[in-house]
């Protein structure tokens, strides 16, 4: 048989068979996590895991606009718009302090949290950043809540907290820690102590523990309800229900060790995850393309790319092709690098590659529209490393690169994308190994906050950089 019609046949099974599945399936891949690794949840009768703090204990639910929820703000701005950089967050020292890897987010009260991965220490920490006072505040390490909670095991090690930080509708704020300890980045290994998902009481300061997994969990999402994780190797998702305490998971799929470094999910609780296949050597493979599946060549491999749709009960909804995401199966291949939302719940993301896409949720559980917007740049692959929806509705903030000099407008309603002007960056002239990242956390007075690492003359920090968006 030719080797073209061996790849239409491949790519059709792929396309088909878990449409197939659904006629007997609930759930393609699903299968409940029934053991939440936590001796604060007890189980009923029906499997589930039920919380037994005292409701007297729990967080108030949050009263808050939409654009609060998604952990956002919004302001009006026009054409000619742009971006200075106002201060450095001085975040306080903890042991072996070396970045923060896009974890982010804030409270309904306006405060900013942060994660701060650690090289040379085993435990990651948790920063809460009060912009009113300008105070940091060091909220705790992993390991000393593994301990108290009765999770910790000797030589174990959470050297990163490397997901976004969400607060949920029941008030709590969640996120995940990872380690990388043993693991191998051709996606053969896990790591050996695995990763936590934790949630954190900010009016009581106190992290609980809701869940142990063998992946490393490198992103999160939060619909309000639902919270999602992504872990690696083979784009592994969970699901934390909040509501009732209980979680589930399904494997999207990805080669080697290539990861997203982050997830989607839409205010319906939809979630979107890249599912990607190594294809091995086909010359010409690119001509298989559909609208379900974006074909390309990377080293003479051919990868096959789709962004999978799945919906609040994990069942996946459609697939649809990611143009211009061009993965490898390697750990440098970054997937989702940033995203940002818009106030009516559209989503933008763009990928390593430079490829900008936007997602419009359906109505009900119907599919979102997914379109493709651009690339940053036709001729060779920008690396998008932190988006900000300006106004909600129409501008998008790119910074095209990892060190925050170079920044980009697009307007989302044609796709065209101009050069923004970008001041107050003599602040980190000379500063060597930047690397910046950020996607959607802003404060309430609409600052978009940037974080990330560089080499200072004692070692690797960690960074958090204050923007405003100014607009005439």
């Amino acid at each position: 048989m030719p080797i073209q019609q061996r790849l239409k046949n491949l790519l059709d099974f792929n396309r088909w068979t878990p449409f197939v599945l659904l006629s007997s399936l609930a759930c393609v891949g699903c299968r409940p996590d029934s053991q939440p690794v936590d001796s604060s949840l007890s189980r009923d009768d029906a499997g589930r895991s039920s919380p037994v703090t005292d409701d007297q204990h729990r967080p108030t639910p949050p009263q808050r606009l939409f654009a609060e929820s998604l952990g956002t703000a919004y302001r009006d701005v026009t054409a000619r718009v742009s971006i200075q950089l106002v201060s450095e967050v001085r975040l306080p020292v903890v042991n072996g302090r070396r970045a923060i890897w896009g974890a982010s987010g804030r409270d309904e009260r306006g405060h900013l949290w942060f994660g701060i991965s650690v090289g040379g220490a085993r435990s990651a920490h948790l920063i809460e950043y009060d912009p009113q006072t300008d105070t940091a505040i060091d909220r705790g390490d992993v390991l000393e809540n593994l301990a108290t909670s009765g999770h910790l095991t000797d030589g174990m090690s959470q050297t990163k907290i490397h997901s976004k930080i969400w607060q949920a509708d029941d008030g709590y704020l969640y996120f995940t820690s990872s380690d990388e300890d043993g693991e191998r980045e051709d996606g053969t290994q896990l790591p050996r102590w695995g990763s936590h998902l934790w949630r954190y009481d900010p009016g009581q300061s106190h992290w609980e523990h809701l869940m142990a997994v063998p992946e490393a969990l490198i992103a999160t999402a939060c619909s309000g309800r639902y919270v999602y994780a992504l872990g690696y190797f083979n784009h592994t998702l969970y699901q934390w229900d909040t509501v009732t305490a209980t979680s589930r998971s399904t494997v999207i799929g990805a080669p080697g060790g290539h990861v997203s470094r982050n997830v989607i999910c839409d205010p319906r609780g939809h979630v979107y995850v890249p599912r990607v296949s190594d294809l091995g050597r086909i010359p010409n493979a690119e001509q298989f393309s559909d609208d379900r599946v974006a074909i390309s060549n990377q080293g003479g491999r051919a990868f096959a790319s789709s962004l999978v749709e799945l919906d609040a009960n994990l069942v996946e909804i459609q697939q649809v092709a990611l143009v211009g995401y061009d993965p490898d199966s390697g750990f440098s291949s970054h997937g989702i690098t940033a995203f940002s939302y818009f106030s009516d719940g559209r989503i933008a993301l763009g990928s390593h590659s430079g490829s900008l896409h936007l997602i419009t949720p359906g109505r009900a559980n119907e599919p979102a529209s997914i379109q493709f917007l651009c690339r940053l740049d036709d001729a060779e692959k920008l690396y998008p490393g932190a988006m900000i929806c300006l106004d909600g509705k129409r501008w998008l903030a790119i910074m095209v690169g990892e060190n925050g000099r170079d920044w980009r407008r697009c307007d989302v309603e044609n796709g065209m994308l101009t050069k923004m002007k970008a001041s107050g960056l003599d602040q980190i002239d000379g500063r060597k190994g930047l690397l910046l990242y950020g996607s959607h956390t802003r404060g309430d007075d609409g600052s978009a906050y940037i974080v990330g690492r560089w080499n200072s003359p004692g070692g690797i920090q960690p960074l958090v950089l204050r923007m405003q968006i100014t607009s005439p």
